[in-house]
């Protein structure tokens, strides 16, 4: 049996001119509370000003890494009646997030250790 390929493309792989039209459909995103965006790497490829410009420019606010690797104070004046939910590049810091009091924490770049023979660095890590 053949597996067919799939070829991932972010919607920042390129700049915003030639990706427009991938990305033009969140302008009509309703959200009740916000709307959200974090950067990956592919924007900074790709002029990452350039993208933080259009997300704005449709409505959205952008996320960035205001705390570095910084828990305590990315953590720091959130309201203990509400959930905390931690956006991370990488799923590292779960545990300790966990333990900080973090109830959801969503990761992505992980690859899931799929690209051979990284795949088993990826467990080491």
């Amino acid at each position: 049996m053949r597996v067919p390929r799939v070829r991932h493309v972010d919607i920042a792989d390129g700049m915003v001119e030639v990706r427009e039209a991938q990305a033009r459909p969140l302008a009509a995103v309703r959200a009740r509370l916000a709307r959200l965006y974090v950067t990956g790497n592919r924007e900074y490829f790709s002029e990452a000003q350039g993208w933080l410009d259009y997300i704005y420019g449709i409505g959205w606010d952008a996320l960035h890494n205001r705390h570095g690797a910084n828990l305590e104070a990315a953590l720091t004046n959130t309201a203990p009646s509400l959930p905390v939910m931690l956006l991370a590049h990488q799923p590292k810091q779960v545990v300790q997030a966990a333990t900080a009091g973090v109830d959801l924490q969503i990761s992505g770049h992980t690859h899931g250790g799929q690209i051979w023979p990284f795949n088993y660095f990826v467990r080491l890590d």
